[in-house]
C-alpha cells in the first residue's frame, strides 16, 4: 500500500496558502467575491483530486480528450462571441475561458512528445501549439497566446533541442520597438549574424536566420495595424513612453504602483486600503490583486507572497531532478516554468515593468478558469512525485 509522499503535500499546502492570501484580499473588496472564489477553489480541488488519482496509463487519454474539447471550445468562443473581444463561453451563472484550460492539456502533450527528442516530435509539438495559439490570438488575447508559446519553447529547450532552433525568435520582442526605432532591427540582425558566425552554425542556418528575420521586420507594420486591437497598441505605446494618456492604461498602472508602494512595511491593515476602497485602483480583484494585497499588508505581506511563490516553483523544479521518466521530468519543469511566467509577468504589470496584459496571478486572481490549469497541473505533479517513490 502506497502512502502519500510528504513533500507532495507540502506543495499542495503552499498552493493553498497562496489561494488563502487571494481569498483574504478578495474578502476585503467584497464578501460576495470571496464566497464565489471559495466555490471556485472547491472546484479546483476537485480537479486536483481527479488528476492526482488518474494513473499514468489513464492520463494520456484524458489529456488528449481535454485538448480536443478545448480546441472546439476555442472555436466556439470565436463563433459565439460578440464585440471586439471574445474570450469566454457562458455556462449558466458562470463564464469559462477555454484559453486558460488549454494550458492544462497542452503542456502534458508537449512534454510527452518532446521527451522522445526526435525532430518529427518537434514538428508534432509545433502543430499542437500553433492551433490553439492562433485561435487565442484571434480572440484577441496576445498575452495568453504568448505565454503558451514561450512555455512550449522553454520545454523544448529543457528537452535538449538545439538552441539554434529558437534563435530567430529573439526578434519578436523587438518588433514593436522597430516601429519607433527602425535602426534597432538592423542592430539585432547584425548581432544575430555575428553570433551565428561566432558559433559556426553554417551557411544554411545563416541564410535561414536572415530570411526569417527579414520577413519578420517587413511584416511588423502589417501585424501592428491589422492584428492588434487599438487598446493593445495603446498599452504598448504607453508602456514604452511614447504617448501619455492620464485616463488610460497609464493611469491604471500608476494607481497600482501607488497602492503597492503606499502599504509601507506593515501595510494599512485588512480592509483599510484607500486606493481600493475609494475605487482608484482598477481591477483590484483581477489584474492588480497583488497591489490590493500589498496596500493592506505591506512589504512583509509581499515578502510572504514572494517566498511562497518561489517555494512553489522551486519544489516543482527540484521534484524533476531524480524523476526516472523523461516525459514526467519535462512536465514538472514545464509546470514550474508556466507558474513562474505568470508570477513574474503579473508582478511586472503591478510594478509597471510590463504592459497590462490580463494575465492572472496564479491562485490569487479572482475567477475559476485559471484555477483549472493550476490545480490540475499540481494534481499531476503530486501524482508523479508519489509514483517516483515506488519506482
Amino acid at each position: 500500500m502506497r502512502g502519500p509522499e510528504p513533500r507532495s503535500w507540502v506543495l499542495l499546502g503552499t498552493a493553498l496558502l497562496l489561494f488563502a492570501l487571494g481569498l483574504l484580499t478578495l474578502s476585503s473588496i467584497s464578501h460576495g467575491l470571496a464566497l464565489r472564489q471559495g466555490a471556485y477553489g472547491l472546484f479546483g480541488l476537485g480537479v486536483f483530486a481527479l488528476f492526482r488519482a488518474w494513473s499514468p496509463d489513464v492520463r494520456p487519454k484524458v489529456v488528449w480528450a481535454g485538448y480536443g474539447v478545448h480546441l472546439l471550445l476555442l472555436g466556439a468562443v470565436l463563433a459565439l462571441g460578440g464585440g471586439a473581444v471574445h474570450r469566454w463561453i457562458p455556462l449558466g451563472p458562470v463564464h469559462y475561458q477555454p484559453s486558460e484550460g488549454m494550458k492544462l492539456f497542452l503542456l502534458p502533450l508537449v512534454a510527452t512528445s518532446l521527451a522522445k527528442r526526435k525532430l518529427s516530435a518537434l514538428g508534432t509539438v509545433v502543430l499542437l501549439t500553433a492551433l490553439p495559439v492562433l485561435l487565442i490570438l484571434m480572440e484577441p488575447d496576445l498575452a495568453t497566446a504568448g505565454v503558451l508559446a514561450i512555455a512550449v519553447m522553454g520545454v523544448a529547450f529543457l528537452a535538449g533541442y538545439d538552441g539554434r532552433l529558437f534563435l530567430p525568435l529573439v526578434f519578436f520582442p523587438f518588433l514593436a520597438l522597430t516601429l519607433w526605432i527602425p535602426v534597432l532591427f538592423w542592430v539585432v540582425l547584425v548581432l544575430g549574424v555575428l553570433g551565428i558566425l561566432r558559433f559556426r552554425y553554417g551557411t544554411a542556418y545563416l541564410l535561414t536566420f536572415t530570411l526569417i528575420a527579414t520577413l519578420a521586420g517587413l511584416l511588423t507594420p502589417l501585424l501592428w495595424n491589422r492584428m492588434l486591437k487599438p487598446y493593445q497598441r495603446d498599452r504598448i505605446v504607453q508602456f514604452l513612453g511614447h504617448q501619455r494618456d492620464p485616463l488610460g492604461s497609464e493611469w491604471q498602472t500608476r494607481q497600482a504602483e501607488i497602492a503597492l508602494g503606499s502599504g509601507g512595511i506593515l501595510g494599512k491593515g485588512y480592509g483599510r486600503g484607500t486606493q481600493k476602497n475609494l475605487q482608484f485602483l482598477p481591477a483590484a480583484h483581477t489584474d492588480f490583486v497583488l497591489s490590493s494585497f500589498a496596500e493592506e499588508w505591506g512589504f512583509l505581506g509581499v515578502t510572504v507572497f514572494l517566498l511562497l511563490s518561489f517555494a512553489l516553483v522551486g519544489m516543482l523544479w527540484l521534484a524533476a531532478e531524480d524523476c526516472p521518466l523523461p516525459g514526467d521530468q519535462l512536465l514538472l519543469r514545464g509546470t514550474a516554468l508556466l507558474f513562474a511566467l505568470h508570477f513574474l509577468l503579473n508582478t511586472g504589470m503591478n510594478l509597471r515593468v510590463f504592459p497590462v496584459a490580463g494575465l492572472p496571478m496564479p491562485l490569487m486572481t479572482y475567477g475559476g478558469s485559471h484555477l483549472l490549469w493550476e490545480f490540475g497541473l499540481l494534481g499531476m505533479a503530486t501524482r508523479i512525485w508519489q509514483d517516483r517513490r515506488v519506482q
